[in-house]
């Protein structure tokens, strides 16, 4: 299946760089992805609304300490990830170019491994928001 999300994603790309105005519907997590983190792009969604990614997001966070982070380029990334529930020192905007783009994957790298290695009984030791704002501060 990965195969064919590489494949779905360069046609993308290139009706992207023609141009064309598309309109994709996909089951394919790594394009959903791709949307998110890709300029140019809108990930959007008929079954929810801004109110209700809140009201899921915040949930998520309260309830099983879940951690989202907000990285946008061309846009107000704090204000836009406030308005669906993200912490504000948990968004982060960037440089829309090859560093930029470069610097965000790094750091995203990084901080899931860390995130990724604290398991749940070292968890409460932790401290997630400096985790977190330390290494958004950490992107061009």
């Amino acid at each position: 299946p990965i195969e064919g999300s590489s494949l779905a994603i360069s046609i993308l790309e290139k009706l992207n760089s023609l141009k064309c105005l598309t309109l994709s519907t996909t089951h394919y997590p790594e394009i959903k992805h791709f949307a998110l983190v890709t300029d140019g792009f809108e990930n959007a969604s008929i079954e929810f609304t801004k109110t209700t990614v809140k009201e899921m997001i915040e949930h998520q966070q309260d309830k099983y300490s879940w951690v989202f982070m907000f990285i946008g380029a061309n846009i107000d990334a704090v204000e836009e990830a406030s308005s669906i529930g993200i912490r504000a020192s948990y968004a982060k905007d960037y440089s829309s170019n090859s560093e930029g783009t470069g610097s965000v994957y790094a750091t995203l790298d990084a901080t899931m491994t860390c995130l990724r290695s604290v398991d749940s009984l070292t968890a409460q030791s932790v401290d997630l928001d400096s985790l977190v704002e330390t290494s958004l501060s950490t992107i061009e």
